[in-house]
Formats: structure tokens, C-alpha cells, sequence
């Protein structure tokens, strides 16, 4: 019998636009993780959060930290 490994659902989607980066939830544990986390004034754009490239190294860690998977 092989076993197969089942990856974790990936939580967000991050995407380079210019200087910004889209961050996209795509489960209940992000949309969470924005809640406790994120302004209630930040800028959306579509489905995405849009954040400056100077704090996306902060933000990726609160993300590791709670065991969120990003691609």
C-alpha cells in the first residue's frame, strides 16, 4: 500500500502588482485571520487585500505564526 501525502488547503493567494501585493483569502481560517488581524479601513481591491510591499514581511510572519499556508 503507498501512502500519499495530502497536502494542507492553502489559505491565501499573494500576488506582486507594482509595489502592492494582493493577498486573497480563499478559506474560513483566512477570512478569520483578517478579521483579528487587518483594519477595518484597509483597501480592498475585488476579493483582494491590498498591501504595501514594506509591510508584507510582518504580515507573513503573523501568517506563519498561526500555521497559515499562502502560495
Amino acid at each position: 500500500m503507498v501512502m500519499r501525502y495530502t497536502a494542507p488547503p492553502t489559505d491565501f493567494r499573494i500576488q506582486l502588482e507594482g509595489d502592492n501585493y494582493l493577498i486573497q483569502p480563499l478559506t474560513a481560517q483566512a477570512y478569520d485571520w483578517i478579521e483579528k488581524w487587518i483594519p477595518k479601513e484597509a483597501k480592498w481591491i475585488g476579493t483582494s487585500l491590498s498591501v504595501n510591499g514594506n509591510y508584507m514581511s510582518g504580515i507573513m510572519q503573523l501568517m506563519n505564526n498561526e500555521g497559515l499556508t499562502v502560495r
